[in-house]
């Protein structure tokens, strides 16, 4: 199937929101780890300081500190600037530089405090290093190339140093370890497309959304949109301006309480019925009180567009046109 021009310049857009709203995503998801980071170290150098220069270790988690200083001021003025759209793309190579200082003083700090005569407590740095790793997939899974250089920069500098050992149980760390990797590769790739698809999808489902509201709103109908579970509803402008109303209340009984009394019964009830499932469209002809204080003749549309497991409505959409010109001819 062939592509329009604008199907062809839109699809350029429409990734590039989707890697912002991962981007945002990673941000918000990834605030913890600027604390983990410094808490790990912070027990890693009690750990090492008995056996460990002491002034190395100082200077390890010194560092450390100081890049998690920058880290912190970045997500700061990230939520202070509250950016939208396409701008937040603008802080990804910030982010991403931040990231590498943290993740590389890991990396090669780990290798530097590393305690030649001690096997427990290599195992205990390589451990730190580890869940370092592991908690990457988590908490960058967002942003595939952030969770793998997270993972290649704390985790392969210490990989190397048991290779070079040379000992049989650093080589059966160093095998079991890199399988890790390839593993993490692996899962890492498969969260962050479907993420992908499922930010894509909504951004799609949103546009269209989007789209349909503004062609309404240009239009004599009116479009209303009701959460079913709260009995909020989204009353477009059109919607309003039928009735001749500026302000309207975004609630159920902003609709109910303005029904005529002899059409109301009627009404409900196949309002109910449809509510039940027991029609696919709701549809009626009835009177709504105007900002004049008179009545206008409706025709309202409708269908129930989700539910809950058990059948539950939890959201229906519909219209009303304004029929009062018609009306008016039929009784006259």
């Amino acid at each position: 199937m062939l592509m329009s021009a604008e199907d062809n310049q839109s699809a350029p857009k429409l990734d590039k929101l989707v890697h912002a709203e991962q981007l945002e995503l990673l941000f918000q998801q990834s605030f913890p780890a600027i604390f983990t980071s410094i808490i790990v170290a912070a027990l890693l150098t009690a750990i090492l300081w008995p056996v460990q220069d002491q002034s190395t270790l100082i200077i390890w988690f010194t560092i450390l500190l100081v890049t998690g200083l920058i880290r912190y001021f970045l997500f700061i003025s990230y939520m202070h600037s509250a950016p939208q759209g396409l701008d937040i793309l603008k802080w990804e190579k910030p982010y991403f530089v931040t990231l590498m200082l943290t993740t590389l003083t890991w990396g090669i700090g780990c290798v530097v405090i590393m305690p030649v005569d001690s096997p427990i407590l290599q195992l205990a740095v390589l451990c730190c290093v580890g869940g370092m790793s592991g908690g990457a997939m988590s908490l960058y899974s967002a942003h595939r190339l952030m969770t793998i250089a997270t993972i290649v920069t704390v985790l392969f500098p210490t990989l190397i140093w048991f290779l070079f050992k040379g000992d049989l149980l650093s080589i059966e760390l160093v095998i079991g370890a890199t399988f890790f990797f390839l593993s993490a590769v692996r899962a890492t790739s498969m969260m962050t497309s479907t993420l992908r698809d499922k930010l894509a999808l909504a951004r799609q489902l949103k546009d269209s959304d989007e789209t349909y509201r503004l062609a309404m709103e240009a239009s004599q109908e009116g479009l209303w949109d009701w959460d079913v579970a709260t009995g909020d509803v989204y009353y477009s402008p059109g919607w309003t301006r039928i009735l001749g109303e500026k302000d309207i209340a975004n609630t159920y009984s902003s609709w109910e309480d303005r029904i005529h009394p002899e059409d109301k019964p009627a009404i409900l009830d196949s309002l109910r019925t449809h509510l039940d499932g027991k029609t696919t469209i709701w549809q009626s002809e009835h009177r709504l009180r105007n900002a004049s204080d008179k009545w206008t003749w409706v025709t309202g549309r409708g269908q129930v567009v989700e539910r809950d497991t058990e059948g539950k409505p939890l959201r229906m959409i519909g219209t009303m046109t304004d029929i009062t010109g018609r009306k008016q001819a039929e009784l006259a």
